[in-house]
């Protein structure tokens, strides 16, 4: 279970394609609808949206907070991994 985010019921597909939007958008908005990264993303995008529907499980959404970061899949679970130093 993750450290903000929380496990929960599989996505709809409505809340994918609303988080898979929301990375594209956020792409566009920052470097521009011509630039590489924004085509990058577009291309991610189709990968994602090709593999969501062939039946598997995609990473949708990341959230980062300090040395952690929390990551939500389509299936509904969420995984923390912790970036921190033990020193």
């Amino acid at each position: 279970m993750g450290k903000y985010l929380k496990d929960r019921e599989p996505l709809t597909e409505a809340e994918v394609m609303k988080f898979l939007d929301a990375k594209v958008k956020a792409e566009v908005k920052h470097w521009g609808v011509n630039s590489y990264y924004a085509k990058q993303a577009i291309v991610r995008y189709n990968q994602l949206i090709a593999k969501y529907y062939g039946g598997e499980v995609i990473a949708v959404y990341n959230e980062e907070f300090g040395d952690f970061s929390d990551t939500l899949y389509s299936d509904g679970h969420v995984s923390t991994i912790y970036y921190g130093h033990l020193d």
